[in-house]
């Protein structure tokens, strides 16, 4: 067969299952299988995966659960690769395993918040000491991938900048070209995070170069929502849409759904901020209906959120409390801090949104306690930046809120230009609303309305903060 032709080898699996040839089956299953899931294939590894095992005794299968768990990790189903990866036993003959192992494991962690911060962190750092004993760029790709989202969501700066210079050396060292996109990849994610949406969207591109043609399915849908996110933090947002189409159908042909879920959620947003609800909705609704999210309380509690937000724009407070109370649940069964806050917050705006703003100012004091000094790990990082201005200009006046508008880097705690213009024009609002100045400048309503963001004023106005 040739190198790259995953299915003969699957098909081949199971012929040699079918006749009781084991070791043949196992030899086949385990070549075809990795480069399926390398290939968005993972259903494909996963059936002919399953096929070999229910047919092997125990000890053959051993290297077949690795497998199974990349497969299943593949598919955004978590839980289920590390059960697969629980009953794998390494191999004393190399590191390689103990690596992506321990790299698979910190992946469906993180990305399926199923430990809390600490547990990840840990997981994380495993799989990167293990990387340093086993020779195999690709894994350490994924390995120092992974590391840049969880330093990324834990607000660590110095860690974030240390994964990505590691990246870009790994890409001038490669020759080979899939490494080098991983690399670009990596880097992109990192300019991403830290508030660089130009060299983001420079080193996506750099990478969907070289990963289209070789036809990594995974990379590209990654590639894809990363160029996706960073043509909206700079207000191209009619590239940010075609994007995030383009990963969708790839997240949809994988079966990844936990993907799919969060690319609905990113195309729903982008529609939702630029005013138009009813497409805005259907985005929403398509990523509330995916298969896992249930299981997945990070997104579960995003899609809810996603959709009561949008309920309160159009004047739907009753839906978005059902959905407010839906995430609360959620995010009360995850344990994970950072996800009840972001419901927090998401109430608060319905109390204010419903003239009950007293009822918002104790949520929000419990959301700062919360946050402090770890506040970028929040979803909504705009939401959070508005309503602690408004709980500080109500409760202790313009003036604290200036020194608290004074005190951060909005640009960085905000990526997107529409979180950033929505808190200046709040602020703006406010100093309109003195009595001794009523020549404030309008500036981030103008913007706001030539970049078309159109449902972020209908937002602001929900919440009684009206455009002049």
């Amino acid at each position: 067969r040739e190198a790259d032709d995953f299915q003969r080898a699957l098909e081949a699996s199971h012929h040699f299952a079918k006749a009781r040839m084991i070791d043949d089956a196992v030899t086949a299953v385990c070549a075809g299988a990795d480069l399926a899931v390398r290939r968005g294939a993972p259903k494909e590894a996963e059936r002919a995966l399953q096929v070999v095992m229910e047919r092997c005794p125990e000890d053959k299968s051993q290297p077949l659960y690795l497998l199974m768990a990349e497969a299943l990790n593949a598919r955004g189903r978590y839980q289920e690769s590390l059960r697969a990866l629980a009953h794998w036993r390494c191999s004393k003959t190399t590191h390689c395993g103990e690596a992506l192992a321990a790299t698979i494991r910190a992946e469906a962690l993180h990305r399926g918040r199923l430990a809390d911060d600490d547990q990840i962190m840990r997981a994380s750092s495993l799989a990167s000491e293990f990387v340093e004993e086993c020779d195999d760029e690709s894994i350490a790709m994924r390995s120092l991938q992974v590391r840049a989202e969880v330093a990324s969501e834990r607000g660590d700066w110095t860690d974030v900048n240390v994964v990505r210079v590691k990246a870009a050396s790994i890409e001038n060292a490669a020759s080979d070209p899939s490494i080098r996109a991983s690399a670009l990849l990596t880097q992109g994610y990192c300019s991403l995070v830290a508030g660089e949406a130009s060299s983001a969207v420079a080193h996506f591109r750099r990478c969907l170069t070289i990963l289209e043609p070789l036809s990594l399915d995974p990379n590209i849908r990654q590639a894809l929502n990363g160029i996706g996110l960073a043509y909206t933090c700079t207000g191209a947002f009619e590239k940010g849409i075609e994007a995030f189409h383009r990963s969708i159908n790839i997240a949809t042909r994988i079966g990844d759904s936990v993907a799919v879920a969060n690319g609905w959620g990113n195309l729903g947003a982008v529609y939702e901020d630029i005013g138009k609800f009813d497409t805005a909705e259907n985005c929403y609704r398509t990523a509330l209906s995916q298969e896992n999210i249930a299981s997945n309380p990070r997104r579960a509690v995003e899609a809810n959120l996603n959709m009561a937000s949008l309920s309160m724009v159009i004047d739907d407070m009753s839906g978005a409390r059902q959905c407010i109370d839906i995430a609360k649940l959620r995010a009360e069964a995850s344990q994970l801090w950072w996800l009840y806050t972001d419901v927090l917050l998401a109430e608060s705006d319905l109390h204010i949104a419903c003239a009950r703003p007293e009822l918002a100012w104790p949520l929000i004091e419990v959301a700062q306690a919360h946050t402090k000094g770890r506040m970028y790990m929040l979803a909504d990082m705009g939401r959070y930046e508005r309503l602690s201005r408004h709980h500080m200009w109500r409760c202790h006046g313009f003036d604290a809120m200036r020194r608290l508008s004074e005190m951060g880097n909005l640009k960085q705690r905000c990526i997107q230009i529409s979180d950033r213009l929505e808190v200046l024009a709040f602020e703006e609002w406010a100093a309109r609303e003195r009595p001794d100045n009523k020549t404030a400048s309008l500036s981030p309503f103008h913007e706001l309305r030539d970049m078309g963001l159109h449902g972020v004023i209908r937002r602001l106005r929900t919440l009684g903060v009206p455009p002049p």
